[in-house]
């Protein structure tokens, strides 16, 4: 018999001593990943106070490193935190993480992935961010791509410039995926709605599905045509406020004019286009407003009324005419269509 080839022999001892290596390195990574975690909390938390963000109350339920030894997921994350640490509220808000998984995807730039998966977020109201509408998320999940994790400090920084991006422009120029549960108050009661991201182009939106948009609708009493649940469904951080004038356009019409159905019809499609028009700009009152007229059941006329009052109101908002003078407005002005007799007769149909 042939003795063996002494270079596959010295193959297999080298494969068997790199593969006890990986091994022993994976079992001392693994003992002691806690402890290197809890270094890290330390550091993360001290960055953050000098950031001017307290983070208290840091627990976990243990880490386990990849075989791999390319990521580690990290369970049952929980810690409080507070934005405004120089005020009395303290550390009243909190985040909590069902599983943290980070990946490293690209070794030589040890940049990676870092995705949280059924998380709850739920803001004091002293720390809830201006362009943040939602106090509380729950069964969420994050996931970002491409992230310096072996620079903590930039890899913070990228992720909350992310977050300030995606809610304060409702666009995020990194690959930004986010979706949770909301919960949108709506006639004093709590309704959920999926808020989640898509991709536009490069981007990253948030939006809200459109059949959550339609049971707001419904629990508003609010007819919607289906240009504008897409048109709403793609504003979410919109949605809250939206409902608030809304009903703010329809309870000043009913109180100015209860028992004429046309003037009251009026000032409430002059008053809803006002309101969206001051608080979120011409275009998209436009937008709003004239789509609504989508919806069947008026005449022709009807319609043309309701888009030349619908024009009415935002130039009345760019003209700064106090809210409290519409019904005078409505009762008297020219201008506003009172009844869709009026069409014919007008040479000038705003639009």
């Amino acid at each position: 018999m042939a003795p063996r080839h002494p270079i596959r022999r010295w193959t297999v001892r080298l494969l068997v001593v790199v593969l006890l290596g990986w091994a022993v390195l994976w079992v001392v990574l693994q003992l002691t990943a806690d402890r290197l975690l809890d270094r890290a909390v330390e550091r993360l938390v001290a960055r953050a106070t000098a950031a001017g963000i307290e983070i208290d109350a840091v627990e976990h339920g243990g880490v386990r490193v990849s075989p791999l030894l390319a990521g580690a997921t990290v369970r049952e994350v929980r810690l409080r935190f507070d934005l405004h640490p120089g005020d009395s509220q303290k550390l009243r808000s909190a985040l909590s993480v069902e599983s943290l998984h980070i990946l490293l995807t690209k070794p030589l730039s040890l940049r990676g992935r870092v995705r949280a998966e059924g998380f709850t977020l739920q803001f004091h109201s002293v720390d809830l961010p201006k362009e943040v509408p939602f106090d509380r998320f729950e069964d969420g999940r994050i996931s970002l791509h491409g992230l310096p994790l072996g620079n903590p400090r930039a890899a913070i920084k990228e992720t909350l410039d992310g977050l300030r991006e995606l809610f304060s422009r409702n666009e995020s120029a990194g690959p930004f995926e986010f979706e949770g549960t909301v919960e949108v108050e709506v006639d004093g009661a709590s309704v959920p709605a999926r808020l989640f991201t898509e991709r536009h182009g490069r981007h990253f939106r948030l939006r809200f599905d459109p059949d959550d948009i339609r049971a707001l609708a419904a629990k508003s009493d609010i007819p919607l045509s289906g240009e504008q649940v897409e048109i709403i469904s793609l504003y979410p951080l919109r949605v809250p406020v939206l409902l608030v004038l809304t009903a703010r356009a329809r309870s000043n019409a009913r109180s100015a004019f209860p028992s004429d159905n046309w003037k009251r019809d009026a000032l409430s499609h002059i008053g809803w286009s006002y309101l969206l028009a001051g608080t979120f700009g011409s275009q998209f009152a436009k937008r709003v407003t004239d789509s609504y007229e989508a919806l069947p059941g008026n005449t022709r006329n009807e319609r043309l009324m309701d888009l030349h009052n619908n024009a009415l109101g935002r130039r009345f908002a760019a003209q700064k005419v106090p809210f409290a003078s519409l019904a005078a407005k409505v009762r008297s002005d020219p201008d506003v269509i009172r009844r869709p007799a009026e069409v014919p007769n007008r040479r000038e149909l705003l639009r």
